[in-house]
C-alpha cells in the first residue's frame, strides 16, 4: 500500500504542477460526480424525461452511496492531503479515501445512462466523463489513483449486477403485494444500516493515527467526526433508498405518470418538484433537531425518506392533479 501511495502521490503532484488554471475545470468535473448533482439530475430525468430511467438512477445511486460509505469505513484509508505535505488540498473531505465515491457513482450513473440509451456517442461521452471526474479527484488532492480504480471496480460490479438481475427481479417483485414491496424496501434499507453501523463495533478498537488526527483542521480530522460523518451519510443513503421505493409504489397505484409534454409542462413540473424539495428540506431542518445523537439521526432518516417519497411519488401525484402530467402505466424497458 505504501508503494501505491508513493506512486500515487507523484502522479497527483505532477497533475497539480500543470497549473492552477486547471482548478475551475476540475471543480466542474468533480461537481458532475457529486451526490448533490446526481440528486438534482435524477429527479429532473424522472419528472421530465423518463420515469423509468429516473427511478432506476435514483435507487441505483442511493444503493451505491450506501455501499461506498460502508467500504470507506471498512478500509479506512487516508486521503492524499492528510499525509502528503507536497499535495495541495484544493478540496477537503471528512471521510476516508478508498473507494472514491465520485469515481464509483460516475460509473453507475453515466454507465447506466449509456446502457439505457444504447448509442455509441453516448458511450463515448460517458467514458469521457467517468475518466475526467476521476482525474479531477486526483488533481484536487483528495484521492490516490488506486482510490479511483477501486471506485471504478465497485461501481462496475454494481452496474453489471443491476443490469443482469433487474428483469428477473422485477418479474418476481411484480407478483408481490404493495405491503410486501414496502416491507422488502424497508428490509434492504435496514440491512444497509445494520451492516454499516455494525462495522463500528467491529472496528471500534481502530483509531485514526495521531499523525493524522487534527481537531483544528478544517474540516476537523478526529475519530468522532469521521464516525459521525459516516453514520450521517449512511442514514441519508438508506433513507433515500427506502423513500424512492415507497414513492414508486405510491405512484404505481395511479398507474404511473407520464413525463411527456411540451417544454413548458416539463419546466412547470421541474419548478413544482424542486420547490417541494426545498420546502420539505428546509421545513424539516427547522422542525427536526440537529446533531449526531440517536434522536437526531432518527429524524434525519425520516427527513430524507420523506424527501425521496416526494420526488418519486408525492410530486408526480401532484403533477397529475394539477394537470401538468397524466397517468401512464410504467413498464420495464
Amino acid at each position: 500500500m505504501e508503494i501505491l501511495s508513493s506512486i500515487g502521490s507523484e502522479i497527483i503532484i505532477y497533475l497539480q504542477q500543470i497549473g492552477a488554471w486547471l482548478l475551475i475545470p476540475m471543480e466542474i468535473f468533480t461537481f458532475m460526480g457529486d451526490e448533490w448533482f446526481y440528486l438534482f439530475v435524477a429527479p429532473i430525468i424522472y419528472w421530465c424525461v423518463s420515469p423509468g430511467l429516473g427511478l432506476r438512477l435514483g435507487i441505483l445511486l442511493m444503493f451505491s452511496a450506501g455501499v461506498n460509505s460502508i467500504l470507506k469505513f471498512l478500509l479506512h484509508t487516508p486521503r492524499p492531503y492528510w499525509i502528503e505535505e507536497n499535495v495541495i488540498p484544493y478540496s477537503t473531505n471528512v471521510s476516508f479515501g478508498a473507494p472514491s465515491g465520485h469515481a464509483q457513482n460516475a460509473v453507475v450513473l453515466w454507465g447506466f445512462l449509456a446502457y439505457w440509451i444504447q448509442r455509441t456517442w453516448v458511450w463515448v461521452i460517458a467514458i469521457f466523463l467517468i475518466f475526467m471526474i476521476s482525474i479531477s479527484r486526483l488533481y484536487l488532492g483528495v484521492h490516490y489513483p488506486h482510490d479511483t480504480l477501486a471506485g471504478w471496480l465497485v461501481g462496475g460490479l454494481i452496474l453489471i449486477a443491476y443490469i443482469k438481475y433487474e428483469k428477473p427481479f422485477l418479474h418476481w417483485l411484480n407478483t408481490k403485494s404493495a405491503i410486501n414491496k414496502i416491507g422488502l424496501a424497508f428490509l434492504v434499507s435496514t440491512l444497509l444500516l445494520v451492516i454499516g453501523i455494525g462495522l463500528i463495533s467491529i472496528t471500534q478498537e481502530w483509531r485514526i493515527p495521531d499523525s493524522l488526527a487534527d481537531p483544528g483542521a478544517t474540516p476537523p480530522l478526529t475519530n468522532d467526526v469521521l464516525k459521525e460523518n459516516y453514520i450521517s451519510g449512511l442514514i441519508t443513503s438508506a433513507a433515500a433508498l427506502f423513500g424512492f421505493s415507497i414513492g414508486a409504489i405510491w405512484i404505481s397505484s395511479y398507474g404511473g405518470f407520464s413525463a411527456e409534454g411540451n417544454i413548458w409542462l416539463r419546466i412547470v413540473r421541474s419548478i413544482i418538484g424542486i420547490f417541494g424539495v426545498g420546502v420539505i428540506y428546509e421545513g424539516l431542518s427547522y422542525l427536526f433537531p440537529e446533531g449526531y445523537n440517536l434522536t437526531a439521526q432518527i429524524f434525519r432518516y425520516i427527513k430524507y425518506a420523506l424527501l425521496a417519497i416526494w420526488i418519486a411519488g408525492g410530486g408526480p401525484i401532484l403533477f397529475i392533479k394539477l394537470k401538468v402530467s397524466t397517468p401512464a402505466k410504467l413498464t420495464p424497458p
